[in-house]
């Protein structure tokens, strides 16, 4: 999981959110937000603890972010999903709520033979969850 760049919408920001290198998604922070929390809800104490990072904060200092503010960002939440992405198993066996944001990226449709064969996998190995 990667998140290559941002792209400003008016007053939202949009973080460009790459699975794989070939799946895509345009997400705002709150929704990687509610995903972070979803996912501390749902897994066990030592994944909390000893597996996930803590999540950006929205504003530094009280205030909106800068360009600066807004690049800092980016790179933290690129670390707090390359976090997730190390430790894909476990929270694919524990979190109903990333197994649902994996399968958003397959669902926009744009799949090669490799992701799809991926994909497979994934269900084939995780069939006795709610995948």
């Amino acid at each position: 999981l990667q998140v290559p760049d941002v792209r400003r919408d008016q007053r939202v920001v949009l973080y460009r959110v790459v699975l794989n290198g070939t799946h895509m998604l345009w997400l705002r922070y709150s929704e990687l937000l509610q995903l972070h929390q979803a996912i501390l809800k749902e897994t066990s104490a030592y994944c909390r603890m000893r597996l996930l990072p803590s999540f950006p904060a929205k504003t530094f200092m009280g205030r909106g972010l800068s360009e600066r503010g807004i690049e800092r960002r980016r790179i933290a939440l690129e670390l707090n999903l390359e976090r997730y992405a190390k430790h894909h198993t476990l929270l694919t066996e524990e979190s109903p709520a990333f197994r649902r944001f994996i399968r958003t990226f397959y669902a926009s449709g744009c799949m090669n033979a490799g992701s799809l064969a991926m994909l497979e996998r994934l269900e084939a190995d995780s069939a006795h969850f709610d995948l």
